[in-house]
């Protein structure tokens, strides 16, 4: 959520990311789906991997924040290197960038990529069969994030 809170404030993401996406995890699904699998009956030990697998594209993300009047432009990558090297050198400003400091290397590139590939098949399986199901991210989902961010805005 700090993340987010940061790129509310700088105001736009470099173009390069329009193409990923983003996963959110609602905490109260999350206890409900370690409750339902502790009460599943099994004979084996299983590891779960505990997660909404129903991701949101950027650029779906960015349109449900518009639609409450919070914009984050998509910009291209050089324009938003500058836009950081100039927040960086502003002492007003640079606070921000601590939610977001160590998702730069040191050419300023911005990425979110990974080799990391987290599978949930055997948990999704587990979870369908107890008739749990993750919710999509939609207006209503990005509405109360708002709400909460706009809770760390007045700390």
């Amino acid at each position: 959520m700090l993340r987010l809170l940061a790129f509310l404030e700088i105001g736009c993401i470099p173009d390069t990311l329009l193409n990923g996406y983003l996963e959110f995890t609602p905490i109260d699904y999350t206890a409900n789906a370690i409750l339902d699998l502790i009460c599943y009956p099994s004979v084996k030990n299983r590891v779960f991997h505990i997660f909404n697998d129903k991701h949101i594209a950027i650029s779906d993300f960015l349109h449900l924040l518009k639609l409450y009047n919070y914009l984050i432009d998509a910009i291209p990558e050089k324009d938003f290197k500058v836009k950081i090297e100039t927040i960086l050198k502003d002492d007003s400003q640079k606070e921000i960038m601590n939610y977001l400091i160590h998702d730069f290397d040191k050419d300023l590139n911005l990425s979110y990529k990974t080799n990391i590939i987290l599978k949930s098949d055997l948990t999704k399986k587990y979870l369908e069969n107890i008739g749990f199901d993750w919710p999509a991210i939609d207006s209503n989902y990005v509405k109360n994030l708002i709400t909460c961010i706009e809770l760390l805005r007045k700390e």
